[in-house]
């Protein structure tokens, strides 16, 4: 069984992305080989040091120039209970140093996708050891912080902003009721009387008699006009 190990020292950050207030709630996470440690959090602070020192176990030596070191720098919103990455470092494992006294190097942080921002450096001094004594570090406690926030959630909080370009109504579509026809009739006038529409047509057509016979006319019930009507002269 081989005792070859990656140690890892996470020495410090500088120049943070600010992420809350003008600052950072800074922390590392660093993964190799399906392993994972992580630093303590550095309250508000853009530039902090942690000196810590994490040793990982290398499964199968021979498959080391396929593996990668990950390092992952975190803002932690204590608030929402989250956090917020502020850039990566990734470091193949044919780089790695093979003197357990190399010094750290400051490594520029990247984007982990590519919408997101990132900016600063890590400091960190990675080496391959395999001295007997040396333990594989136990992984620590789980932070009580929620993972990144998942696509879902960021599109509810896009579709919260609202769109200036959407045409909104304040006013609501009114429906209006028509009452009977009987309502809308005004009120009747002196001596003025009202018809139901099926005796309208015969009250209209005993005015019309009236008036002939009032004129001289005979009535025009069931015979022809035999009323004749002066022709004016021209």
């Amino acid at each position: 069984m081989s005792n070859l190990k990656l140690g890892v020292e996470v020495v410090s950050a500088h120049d943070l992305l600010p992420k809350e207030q003008g600052t950072a709630n800074a922390f590392v996470e660093v993964e190799f080989d399906d392993q994972k440690f992580r630093t303590a959090i550095k309250d508000r602070d853009l530039n902090p040091v942690w000196n810590e020192q994490f040793y990982f176990n290398i499964s199968d030596p021979s498959r080391l120039q396929e593996l990668h070191l990950e390092a992952y720098v975190y803002h932690a919103n204590r608030v929402s209970n989250s956090k917020a990455c502020l850039g990566k470092v990734r470091i193949s494992g044919t780089s790695f140093d093979t003197q357990p006294d190399a010094a750290h190097l400051p490594y520029p942080l990247e984007k982990r996708t590519v919408l997101s921002r990132a900016r600063g450096e890590l400091g960190l001094r990675v080496f391959l050891t395999d001295d007997p004594s040396v333990r594989v570090s136990a992984p620590g406690p789980e932070f009580d912080l929620l993972s990144t926030p998942t696509t879902a959630q960021e599109q509810a909080a896009a579709n919260s902003i609202p769109n200036p370009f959407q045409e909104t109504r304040s006013d609501q579509v009114r429906q209006f009721q028509h009452p009977p026809r009987e309502q809308h009739r005004p009120a009747p006038m002196n001596g003025q009387q009202y018809y139901s529409e099926g005796s309208y047509g015969n009250q209209q057509q005993r005015t019309f008699s009236a008036i002939e016979n009032k004129a001289g006319c005979p009535s025009t019930s069931g015979t022809k006009d035999v009323c004749s009507r002066p022709t004016a002269a021209y």
